[in-house]
């Protein structure tokens, strides 16, 4: 599979499961609060009641005659055999006839009969007193709260109860019946009626400001009522279309942006291709800051080095056809001109041949030199050694052959030694190469400087001749193989090119560095550092 439709697959199933987990939360949370919310509202339709059980304490002044009721109340009456007295107009003949054998006949005015007792505004030993009934939009549910014994015990104690508040309690559809009971606590909180756990939801009922008890409900644990269970189910449907549209859209986004991601990718496969193919000159145009474009730029970078290295090979195979060529053609030609009796067969002609040789023989083992170091091949045993002291040793060994040369020798050390981790025969080797091309390249009578100074934890060694100087230009490729400044090649006056390109070598292979500078001298500068040990 491709990374684009993997990329596209990846997002749109992580956005599906964020999606859905929000579903999950949205939908927990407000099925929380829609219970949260019916316990509320539960609290709040007992108003009507925590009014009358105030008027009730005010009355008694406690709580006791209303606990000793509620202990000997008859059966909470059932739906199908109601008092008479909340259905008037539904009496049968045979229970209007049971009734007035009892004595249960016509009520006096005022008079309001609740189950077989018979209350109201008259005077029963005590004063008047009038359950007041519940206002129209605060209707009291009688299938949602059963607090039927609570008012069976208030009737009790010769409270008059409306004789509409029972149609009101009953006239509820039978499916969304609870079997919830209301308590009744002190104002510690210590139950006096009904059943009581720490859970409980409660109301509390105040008596001018103070409270003198509490009304305590039951929790829901899960919605009853049709209204309130369709509410939810409407709102849960609407989360869920709004959650779809949602993914919808995280899809139309997310297709572009994908698309938007993996085309960097995209190009930088067919430039590898292409660069596989040979065509070194393939370049990625880089766009941004992240890392496919910093990918880019190291693509460019590698493409740009492998086109260079591609030309230094050709180069480097040009001029060592040439450098091998030239003494070539010359023992040949020296050859064929004493076989044709040109010149003659002597001491003189075989001294010539052998210089030739020997001179081919050179630079066939400085290119061989050169193509170990270069692939690692050249051996170096490392040793602590005093670059001081080296150095010193160094320009003692080629004082003389300098001055032959007409270059006179200024050396400045530092007094403490400088201590290596070096190889001490290629640094020697090194040092050679660069009084040679001084001899080689310094016009006499010269200079020659040599300094060796300490730089933090680096050794510098710097190399200044007199003039004649070397271009700008050139001071870049002197390290180059086979480079030299005069273009006529002349072995005279120079070597093959090969010593500068080998001293970087054994420079690189000790963590070091070297570099040329025009020198205030007139001439040409080497630095070389080195880190101590």
């Amino acid at each position: 599979m491709r990374i684009f439709p993997k990329l596209l697959l990846i997002l749109l199933l992580t956005s599906a499961m964020v999606l859905s987990l929000l579903y999950a939360l949205m939908q927990w949370s407000f099925d929380r609060g829609m219970l949260n919310y019916v316990n509320q509202r539960q609290l709040q339709s007992m108003q009507l009641l925590s009014d009358n059980l105030a008027n009730f304490y005010q009355e008694k002044g406690s709580w006791d005659d209303l606990v000793a009721s509620s202990l000997q109340r008859p059966p909470p009456p059932r739906r199908g055999n109601r008092p008479s007295a909340h259905r008037p107009n539904q009496h049968r003949p045979s229970q209007q006839r049971d009734n007035d054998s009892r004595g249960n006949g016509p009520l006096e005015p005022g008079i309001t009969r609740f189950g077989s007792r018979e209350f109201g505004k008259r005077d029963v030993g005590q004063r008047e007193f009038e359950l007041r009934p519940p206002p129209p939009r605060l209707r009291i549910n009688r299938t949602d709260i059963d607090y039927w014994p609570m008012l069976l015990a208030l009737s009790a104690q010769g409270l008059h109860y409306p004789e509409d508040a029972g149609k009101q309690m009953d006239n509820r559809s039978a499916g969304s019946r609870n079997e919830l009971r209301v308590t009744l606590l002190s104002q510690d909180k210590q139950r006096l009626i009904g059943r009581f756990k720490d859970n409980y939801n409660s109301k509390t009922i105040l008596l001018n400001g103070d409270i003198i008890g509490y009304i305590a409900l039951p929790p829901s644990k899960a919605l009853t009522d049709e209204f309130d269970i369709a509410f939810v189910a409407e709102n849960n449907q609407s989360i869920a279309v709004i959650i779809a549209g949602v993914f919808v859209l995280i899809f139309i986004i997310t297709l572009p942006l994908s698309r938007h991601f993996v085309l960097p990718i995209t190009k930088l496969k067919k430039a590898v291709v292409k660069l596989n193919r040979g065509e070194l000159q393939t370049r990625l145009q880089v766009v941004g800051r992240d890392e496919l474009a910093t990918l880019a730029r190291n693509f460019n970078d590698l493409a740009a080095t492998l086109e260079q290295n591609e030309d230094s090979r050709k180069r480097w195979l040009a001029d060592i056809s040439h450098e091998l060529r030239t003494p070539l053609a010359i023992v040949k030609g020296e050859i064929e001109a004493m076989e044709d009796g040109i010149r003659p067969l002597n001491k003189a002609g075989l001294q010539s041949l052998s210089e030739e040789v020997a001179h081919l023989q050179k630079l066939i083992n400085d290119l061989n030199e050169l193509t170990n170091a270069e692939i690692g091949a050249l051996r170096y045993q490392k040793s602590t050694l005093d670059l001081t002291l080296l150095v010193s040793q160094s320009v003692e060994r080629h004082q003389t052959i300098l001055d032959k040369g007409g270059l006179l020798v200024n050396a400045a050390f530092t007094d403490q030694p400088l201590m290596v981790w070096a190889d001490e025969t290629r640094l020697h080797q090194l040092l050679d190469n660069v009084f040679a091309n001084c001899l080689k390249y310094t016009d006499a009578p010269g200079k020659v400087f040599v300094t060796l100074t300490r730089n933090k934890q680096k050794a510098e060694i710097i190399i200044e001749d007199s003039a004649p100087a070397v271009p700008e230009s050139a001071l870049a490729k002197l390290f180059e193989h086979l480079y030299r400044v005069e273009s006529s090649r002349n072995r005279k006056t120079g070597g093959s090119g090969l010593g500068l390109a080998l001293c970087k070598n054994i420079v690189y292979a000790h963590q070091g560095s070297i570099e040329a500078f025009s020198s205030k001298q007139g001439g040409l500068g080497i630095k070389i550092t080195l880190p101590l040990n």
